[in-house]
């Protein structure tokens, strides 16, 4: 964790000690002070016992420029996979003598990060400057002004859009500007800085400053805020497409009309001056809301006048829109909750056996035996019961409209001979022609010589023996003389 250091109300002398304070823990709550116990909260001089100091008062820049105050707005990014401070450096005995620096931790011969915690593992602060093909009127600083003069820039952010291009934005002259970069000179902005969000709604009067960026669901959610540094401090957010746009554009960028984060109640308290956020996670990679407010004493901190860092779940809402201020009360409806639950076997069996008869008994009949008008609806039957027969996930609907589906084609059936019936329940014999019936032309596999259904076959009289019985013997008096 990095952060400002706001004694007393005084970011930028510190009251004497400016510095910058760094801390590091496993957990969000391992980072936060420890109300009631005194080596865990914030001294009058502005240290904690919790912090170490990355930077302090007279440490020298990459040009060998003394670093006087301020430090202002720290944020820790990765970039081209180096582990990133952006801040702002003060110069002079000036406040407004500052601009935008960088340094990036140590990494070893094999390219592992040294310890953050040790100021000597961090490179010294290197201001970032426009790059060649990006000054104005021959001048390298940011905050350059066509008349030649120099502004601050400062609250710098990184981030990436979907398609892999880098960029740096940061307030300079009241507004919020953008440029893109390269993650390999992370001292040059690569492109003329434009201005995207500025100061125009009575909520954000006074300045646009403190961007921040997220990317979700093919949108980049830039918060940043506004109104003066003070208790109306405020909250907006400007929205772009993630993907196939040029941020540089300011008409790329939505800026809402309102605020979406504001001084007012929470949770049974005032929270004040809300503002210059970040989008972070903690460490079960939810992701979380980090910002500023002023804090009373009963929050923990000694520093009734200045501002403190607070941490909030984000949620989002139906509309894509971020909620920073859900209270506990809505997040969690009671710490303890009776729950019961029913287990219920799911597990559904599907019975095929009336399906497999149907398609076995459907596979002994032969094409030629039929017509081709009712073998053609017939086979449209056998293929789809097939396809049920073997669909793993077949209902029990399904698999018995397949069974009547074949059973009903099958009894469709017209022989080429003039019978109806595929399943032999029609009498296959020409009457009056003193023809002899061949007993095994028309019969199944079932042993049903006749082509009786098997129903019919149940239901045979004796005078359907006789026939039979005499119709074999004619069959057997033909084979007799064929034989002499």
């Amino acid at each position: 964790m990095i952060a400002s250091n706001d004694i007393q109300g005084d970011v930028t002398w510190q009251h004497g000690s400016p510095h910058m304070p760094f801390r590091m823990a496993d957990t969000i709550s391992g980072l936060a002070d420890e109300p009631g116990n005194p080596n865990a909260l914030i001294q009058s001089n502005g240290y904690n016992n919790k912090e170490v100091s990355l930077l302090k008062a007279g440490d020298k820049d990459s040009e060998g420029n003394a670093i006087m105050h301020s430090f202002w707005a720290p944020e820790i990014h990765e970039i081209d996979g180096r582990l990133t401070i952006l801040f702002m450096a003060g110069y002079g005995n000036t406040w407004s003598n500052g601009k935008s620096v960088y340094m990036q931790l140590k990494q070893d011969a094999d390219g592992h990060d040294l310890d953050p915690a040790d100021p000597d593992n961090w490179t010294v602060p290197t201001p970032i400057y426009r790059n060649d093909a990006s000054l104005l009127n021959g001048n390298k600083q940011l905050a350059a002004t066509a008349s030649g003069g120099v502004g601050m820039s400062l609250d710098m952010t990184y981030f990436q859009d979907a398609d892999g291009r880098s960029y740096y934005a940061w307030q300079q002259l009241g507004a919020t500007y953008i440029a893109t970069m390269d993650p390999k000179d992370p001292a040059h902005v690569t492109s003329s800085p434009v201005r995207i969000v500025t100061p125009e709604y009575a909520w954000n009067a006074a300045i646009a400053e403190g961007p921040n960026v997220t990317l979700r669901d093919g949108k980049l959610y830039l918060m940043f805020s506004g109104s003066g540094v003070g208790k109306t401090y405020t909250t907006g957010l400007a929205v772009a497409d993630a993907s196939g746009t040029d941020l540089t554009d300011p008409a790329s960028w939505t800026v809402l009309n309102y605020p979406i984060q504001k001084s007012g109640p929470f949770n049974g308290e005032m929270q004040l001056g809300t503002g210059h956020g970040m989008w972070s996670e903690d460490e079960d990679g939810n992701q979380i809301y980090v910002f500023h407010a002023y804090a009373t004493k009963n929050l923990g901190s000694v520093n009734a006048a200045g501002r403190d860092m607070f941490v909030r779940r984000v949620h989002w809402a139906a509309d894509g829109m971020p909620v920073f201020d859900m209270s506990s009360s809505e997040e969690l409806a009671s710490k303890t909750v009776s729950v019961t639950v029913k287990v219920v076997d799911d597990t559904v069996t599907v019975d095929k056996t009336d399906l497999s008869k149907a398609l076995a008994s459907a596979k002994q009949l032969r094409e030629s035996d039929y017509t081709a008008a009712s073998w053609k609806a017939f086979a449209a039957a056998l293929a789809s019961a097939e396809k049920v027969y073997a669909d793993e996930n077949a209902s029990q609907k399904d698999v018995d409209d397949a069974t009547a589906a074949l059973n009903k084609a099958q009894a469709a059936l017209v022989k080429v001979d003039g019978s109806d019936s595929g399943d032999g329940s029609s009498d296959s014999t020409k009457p009056g022609d003193g023809s002899s019936i061949d007993a095994g032309a028309t019969g199944d596999k079932t042993g049903n010589k006749l082509g009786l259904s098997k129903t019919g076959a149940a239901v045979l009289g004796l005078s359907g023996v006789a026939v039979a019985l005499a119709a074999a013997g004619i069959a057997l008096t033909l084979q007799r003389k064929r034989q002499a």
